[in-house]
């Protein structure tokens, strides 16, 4: 039964409605309807002013190219716009740079992320990253875009364990990802998947699926990697150079055909390897560029660049010698040739190992790959003749300086004019001993104490003689009579020893002076006196211990007595503290002792505390010494 609608309408100056039946066949020109049914026009109906096209009559009508039909296989291209995201088979499609959603909240079992995405083999370059939270450590944050310049990428995937099986089954691009890469973390419900392999054909997004339902995916960008356009040397050779050396510099050019802010110069060809950061653009001048060292034949050679996008992508690299083998422009000439120099020997006068006055060494020298070539002394010790001619000797003479055994006075410069290398030899010295050395003697001691009787050995002692200069050989040094036995002097340069022996105990106590002296300087000049320590003194005697009959209270010791106030006894029976005066003879005198007399040998010690003695039924032993 067709329904019946009724219009309420106001009756004319009634202030009142009436209901009026109104037909249910109406068509009505405003508003949304239904209408069914075979319509008859009388005339064509018009849609937005334009009649409709009726059934039948495009037969035999070509259509336009540019209509989009909604059934059938068509291509499509060219940029189109949309008011509302599209739509296939009701769903609507993922645009750029939009991720592909998870439905771990939808429903579905498990969840599932990717968290990386890597270039395999590190070729290419992946970047231009977001993630889900900004700021995060790439692999803590689930990744929802990226860029590549290359298919072949690795991918990290995190994954929570689902309610189908304890490892869940993981799917990337459809592929199942082989469970021994499915990897457990630590004791939790979570799995790893890390730098799993995968070609992503120019894909514009990539998905992974969990077992249980979960899904998830990022939108990638197919990144058109920079490129070197051009590169040149540029500004031409140092000076008047026609090679390069190891650490000289050139300028550098390089064009590309976007905008790069880093480029790299490998360790290739002229240049050692380098990366520098540069203002965004297309053209760029490097300036100062290091040359490598690449051996000591002429070598022309290029070099080997790369860019990199603000993303990181790189270029491949680029060869200058692509463009051509123009010398300073495509190439380079490297040597690294440098001057060989080198001082063999020093011929000084006969019997002499340095110069005095105005005497002359000759300098044995050997200089090769050189252009020109220089003689100098740095400190003006010497003057050279011929200074800037090359001789295998070289005759120099003494010009100033008195000792000079260490400072370098002798100098080879040697220079090869076609990369400028420049050889110097500054570690030759042409020794100077133009002033006489001083000399000093010393002995271990102020005092050389004697031995030998008593039951004590008899001591030696080393003599040193110090020189201020270098010697040609050893000093020699003479003792005075009674002074001992001085063996001969051994040692080198400066300090040189010798043994002074039979220092005993019948020698003269005092003091005596060394006997004649001399000492050559490597230049020759003699020198027959001592500066410091011309004299020595014997004195003192080493501990002996002698024994003291019982009762008694003198004993003899077999040697004399210098210095009374250096000498010390120790008695075996009681301590005796006291040191009486030299001579003293008075008895008792309690903890007291003395001597008779000095410098005569052999000297009586005798105990004054004689209450002691008589009291000392045995013999007992009595220690004395002189000190130094």
């Amino acid at each position: 039964m067709a329904q019946i609608f009724k219009a309420k309408t106001l009756v004319a100056n009634s202030g009142k409605f009436a209901y009026e039946v109104i037909a249910p066949n109406l068509v009505y020109n405003t508003g949304d309807q239904n209408i069914s049914g075979v319509k008859n026009f009388y005339s064509r109906p018009t849609v937005n002013g334009t009649g409709v096209l009726l059934i039948g009559e495009a037969s035999n009508v070509t259509l336009p190219n540019t209509i989009v039909y909604t059934t059938g296989n068509q291509n499509i291209d060219g940029l189109k716009n949309f008011t509302t995201i599209p739509t296939v088979n009701g769903t609507g499609v993922l645009l750029a740079g939009s991720p592909i959603p998870s439905t771990e909240a939808s429903g579905a079992g498990g969840s599932i992320f990717i968290t990386y995405v890597s270039p395999s083999g590190g070729i290419g370059n992946v970047g231009d990253y977001v993630y889900e939270t900004p700021g995060q450590t790439i692999g803590n944050t689930a990744l929802i875009s990226c860029s590549t310049t290359t298919q072949n990428v690795l991918v990290d995937i995190y994954a929570l364990q689902g309610r189908t099986r304890f490892k869940p089954k993981l799917y990337i691009a459809g592929q199942e990802i082989p469970s021994s890469l499915v990897l457990r973390q630590d004791d939790r419900p979570v799995f790893l998947v890390n730098d799993f392999g995968v070609n992503l054909n120019n894909a514009t997004s990539l998905r992974v699926d969990h077992e249980d339902g979960a899904f998830y995916g990022i939108s990638i960008t197919q990144d058109a990697p920079p490129q070197v356009i051009g590169a040149y040397f540029y500004g031409g050779y140092p000076g008047s150079q026609t090679e390069l050396k190891a650490g000289d510099t050139f300028n550098f050019h390089v064009d590309t055909d976007i905008n790069v802010t880093s480029i790299e110069i490998d360790n290739y060809g002229a240049f050692n390897a380098s990366t520098t950061s540069v203002t965004a653009g297309t053209s760029h001048n490097l300036t100062s560029r290091v040359i490598a060292d690449r051996g000591t034949t002429v070598q022309a050679l290029g070099a080997k660049v790369r860019v990199q996008k603000a993303n990181g992508s790189y270029s491949d690299w680029f060869l200058t010698t692509s463009q051509g083998s123009t010398d300073a422009q495509y190439t380079v000439k490297l040597n690294n040739l440098y001057p060989s120099v080198s001082v063999s020997t020093i011929t000084y006068p006969s019997s002499q190992q340095a110069l005095k006055d105005s005497e002359q060494a000759t300098v044995s020298n050997t200089v090769s790959s050189f252009d020109v070539i220089s003689y100098t002394s740095p400190n003006s010790d010497l003057t050279i003749t011929s200074s800037s001619t090359y001789q295998t000797s070289k005759t120099v003479t003494r010009a100033a300086g008195n000792y000079n055994i260490s400072t370098n006075n002798f100098r080879i410069t040697a220079t090869r004019n076609a990369n400028n290398a420049v050889t110097t030899n500054s570690s030759t010295v042409v020794k100077i001993a133009h002033t006489a050395p001083t000399l000093t003697v010393s002995v271990p001691a102020s005092r050389l104490r004697t031995g030998g009787s008593d039951g004590t050995s008899t001591p030696s002692y080393t003599v040193t003689i110090t020189a201020t200069q270098q010697l040609l050989s050893a000093p020699t040094l003479s003792v005075p009579a009674g002074g001992g036995t001085l063996g001969a002097f051994g040692g080198s340069t400066t300090t040189w020893t010798a043994t002074l022996s039979n220092i005993n105990d019948s020698l003269t106590k005092g003091t005596y002076t060394w006997g004649a002296i001399s000492a050559t300087n490597l230049a020759g000049k003699v020198v027959t006196s001592i500066t410091t320590g011309p004299t020595y003194v014997i004195g003192g005697f080493l501990p002996r211990t002698v024994s003291l009959a019982a009762f008694a209270n003198e004993v003899n010791i077999n040697t004399s007595v210098l210095d009374y106030t250096k000498m010390t006894l120790s008695w075996a029976f009681k301590s005796l503290p006291n040191r009486r005066a030299v001579g003293t003879t008075a008895t008792p005198d309690p903890n007291s002792w003395s001597i008779n007399s000095l410098s005569v040998n052999p000297t009586i010690v005798r105990i004054l505390d004689t209450a002691a003695t008589q009291s000392s039924s045995a013999a007992t032993n009595v220690t004395v010494e002189e000190t130094i």
